[in-house]
Order: structure tokens, then sequence, then C-alpha cells
């Protein structure tokens, strides 16, 4: 589930001219407090990279994590 929802924040992301969206959907991802594990994975996972480029939603959450990019 985490994988799709990211799939579809960062298709939303790549697509939006809309900061505000960009933000919601990644409010929504950490609404759910994945670990970092968990993102990694469902990042990683090839279902998720053949939906979308994940580079995006990526950095915008390791930002709003505070993680090292």
């Amino acid at each position: 589930m985490l994988a799709s929802g990211l799939a579809g924040a960062s298709a939303r992301l790549t697509l939006s001219e809309n900061r505000g969206e960009e933000l919601h959907a990644i409010e929504r991802i950490l609404s759910c407090r994945p670990s970092v594990e968990q993102l990694w994975q469902a990042i990683s996972d090839p279902a998720t990279r053949r939906l979308t480029d994940t580079r995006p939603l990526m950095k915008h959450i390791l930002v709003k994590l505070e993680l090292p990019r």
C-alpha cells in the first residue's frame, strides 16, 4: 500500500505546478508514520519504479524528515 501511495504522490509531484498539492501528497505519506526502511523498500519496489520516477518525491521526503541525501 505504501508503494502505491508513493507512486501516486510522485506522479502528482512530478505533474503538479501547485506546491500545496506536493506538500499534501508528502504529508499524506508521512502521516502513516512509515519508517525510513519502509520508505526505501517502497521506493525500491520494481512496481513503483516502473510506474513513476520517485526521485523528486524522495528528495522532498528526505527534506521533510531532515535526513541526509
